[in-house]
């Protein structure tokens, strides 16, 4: 399987190449293992339905490549803890990512636990849900499938126009990763 994995990864994946090497592996299976013809043809149409089935996603469903993205949240200036960051991909294929500033208004990416973000255009939602008490309700409060009687009572603060997905923040994911800042104004609701 980890042959599949490194042909899917190469830079140079397209479609054409990629059957070219499936083509190749499979001869050298046919060959090290000595399979019958009608095995091998039954083995090589198989391969072939099957990559040939779903749509453009990873047909491995991998993982995207992530790259470490971090970011500083200001909101007039000052840094504010407790605002859940999600990117959602622009462009169909990306992967939705989300973060969590800290105290120095700081945020991190992740993909499914995994660190990082996969490089590409994303919209920008940001959420910062409070209770009465000033206290912020953290993303793993927000994300949980169980809404707890706290979460359901407190109030989004991010002004609208970051909130939905109309969200008019956008940002750019380079390959390499990178730091990417907002400095919002205000006022919180």
């Amino acid at each position: 399987m980890v042959g599949f994995q490194k042909i899917w990864q190469s830079p140079a994946s397209t479609s054409s190449n990629v059957f070219r090497k499936i083509l190749a592996m499979s001869t050298q299976i046919h060959h090290r293992f000595n399979f019958s013809a009608f095995r091998w043809l039954a083995m090589m149409t198989s391969i072939c339905i099957f990559a040939g089935c779903g749509s453009n996603a990873d047909p491995l469903n991998l993982p995207p490549r992530l790259q470490p993205v971090t970011g500083t949240i200001t909101i007039d200036g000052k840094p504010l803890s407790g605002i859940v960051v999600t990117f959602v991909p622009i462009a169909e294929g990306g992967s939705m990512t989300l973060g969590e500033t800290g105290k120095d208004g700081q945020y991190r990416l992740s993909y499914v636990g995994m660190p990082g973000c996969a490089p590409g255009e994303y919209r920008v939602m940001l959420s910062y849900k409070t209770l009465g008490d000033g206290k912020s309700i953290s993303l793993d409060t927000q994300s949980s499938l169980i809404i707890s009687t706290e979460a359901a009572k407190a109030a989004e603060r991010m002004p609208e126009k970051y909130v939905s997905q109309a969200t008019t923040l956008k940002a750019t994911v380079p390959a390499g990763g990178g730091v990417i800042d907002f400095n919002l104004t205000g006022p919180l609701r």
